[in-house]
């Protein structure tokens, strides 16, 4: 996780992964920390083979940016007032 805490934006990098599950867990881990340090936005890059990772990421409500060179982007926003008011935690 590379954080940038005056724009509030971070970009993940995420090892590629067979497994939908050891996916989500990363995924689940990474952004968990990122609300923790109140970014509002998380970027994450995949190689474009890896499914399982792009398929956790679509699930997860990150919006696919496209692909290139090889590379997918994505992103997830989150809400400032929610962030502000710590209701941005999953129940």
């Amino acid at each position: 996780i590379n954080a940038y805490r005056d724009i509030k934006s971070c970009y993940l990098s995420l090892a590629p992964s067979k497994k939908v599950s050891r996916s989500k867990k990363m995924l689940t881990l990474a952004t968990e920390h990122a609300f923790s340090l109140g970014m509002l936005e998380v970027f994450a890059t995949i190689n474009a083979y890896d499914r399982a990772m792009y398929e956790v990421l679509e699930i997860d409500g990150y919006e696919n940016l496209g692909e290139e060179n090889g590379v997918t982007s994505f992103v997830k926003s989150f809400d400032l007032p929610k962030v502000l008011e710590g209701t941005n935690k999953k129940n």
